[in-house]
């Protein structure tokens, strides 16, 4: 109710809309090194931070942002018991790995001397890469347990002739071994002392680089074995 300048009561209906500001709650993961901008403000260090948002309409809204900077990955390789096993730290797991045998686990086994790396990475920040220089030749007394390795046709297409000897009367295991470590063919030989002779047929098997193994209890002897 309204009075006009000659004294008459007037009504006036007013509709009054009422905007309210619009909090927000966000999660927000970024690599360390980057930067995360709210309004004005710029955060790089993990917290939970306030800011203040004036819309044109002169409302307020609160956001919340929960940071979190996920530090670079680190990767290292261990060689223990005939296999390489990478050990990683940072990032977000989990990891994902990619090794220059194109093995995809985080342990592969150490067949043969040589430079292995691996790329290990996450879905959010950038992959760090490992490398181990890994020299499997036999010690002396290896050698001296074993001699006369011969493996023919190799490159083989099929079968593959494999001759040795056995120099001391010992437990022996002869194995083959495809690329990523699946055993192909075993053999236990106990007691053992001579000459040794198989023929294995790869031909079933898919074409790439197997692994003899003439296993002992003073160490292990690598053989390549190329099927093509």
């Amino acid at each position: 109710m309204d009075t006009t300048v000659d004294g008459c009561d007037k009504l006036i209906q007013l509709n009054l809309t009422i905007i309210y500001g619009n909090d927000i709650t966000e999660n927000v993961t970024i690599c360390q090194g980057e930067s995360y901008t709210v309004a004005n403000s710029t955060y790089n260090t993990t917290g939970v931070y306030l800011d203040t948002v004036v819309s044109t309409l002169g409302c307020q809204s609160i956001i919340t942002t929960i940071l979190t900077v996920v530090p670079p990955i680190s990767a290292v390789i261990n060689y223990s018991s005939n296999m390489l096993e990478v050990t990683a730290s940072g990032g977000q797991p989990p990891y994902s790995y990619l090794w220059n045998t194109f093995a995809i686990s985080s342990s592969i086994p150490a067949v043969s001397s040589g430079l292995y790396w691996v790329i290990v990475s996450d879905d959010i920040c950038t992959a760090d890469t490992a490398y181990f220089d890994l020299d499997l030749t036999p010690p002396n007394f290896i050698e001296d347990l074993v001699s006369d390795i011969k493996i023919y046709p190799n490159p083989t297409d099929g079968k593959v002739n494999i001759n040795f000897t056995l120099n001391n009367k010992l437990d022996y295991k002869v194995r083959i071994v495809d690329i990523l470590g699946d055993i192909v063919f075993s053999e236990d030989l106990f007691n053992y002392v001579g000459d040794y002779s198989y023929i294995n047929d790869l031909s079933d098997r898919a074409k790439g680089i197997y692994f003899l193994e003439i296993i002992t209890n003073q160490g292990v002897i690598t053989k390549k074995i190329v099927l093509q």
